[in-house]
């Protein structure tokens, strides 16, 4: 399996994003050292885990995050931990989408359990979606039908 080049842009908009409100992180440990009411605490606290600590956890969770393409399968890893799978063979949907800027592959199938299953790769995820379409081109055309496009 070769590994997508990720975009970095998604970790670092979000690492910005918390950047952007740790003011509010700052404010709520001054606040607490000087006494202030529990209130106002709580309620910085609060604003520091939505603005500050929600951001930085999708920041780790979009570094973590790895698309990888085999020849017969496409794969989602956190880490080096496979969280979605999909055999070619299992496909019942390929979906490309362009919306503006951003270009999409929705691959639809069944997995192992033969329960639905789907992954969704973007340009925002990773630099170029050409390696997984140049490997999914085999299967698009001995199944034609699976393909479908949306968008312009």
């Amino acid at each position: 399996m070769v590994e997508l080049p990720p975009r970095r842009i998604l970790v670092v908009a979000s690492a910005l994003v918390a950047l952007l409100f740790s003011p509010v992180l700052v404010w709520t440990v001054r606040h607490a050292a000087a006494g202030a009411p529990a209130r106002e605490v709580v309620a910085g606290a609060l604003g520091s885990v939505l603005l500050c600590g929600v951001p930085l956890w999708g920041a780790v969770l979009f570094a973590r995050q790895h698309v990888y393409v085999g020849p017969d399968a496409v794969q989602v890893r956190y880490g080096e931990r496979v969280v979605r799978e999909l055999r070619f063979a299992d496909l019942t949907e390929v979906r490309t989408t362009r919306s503006g800027a951003v270009e999409s592959v929705l691959l639809v199938g069944s997995g192992a359990d033969g329960r639905p299953r789907g992954i969704k790769v973007t340009r925002s995820q990773v630099q170029s979606l050409e390696p997984l379409l140049d490997a999914l081109r085999p299967e698009l055309g001995r199944r034609p039908q699976l393909r479908t496009t949306r968008g312009g």
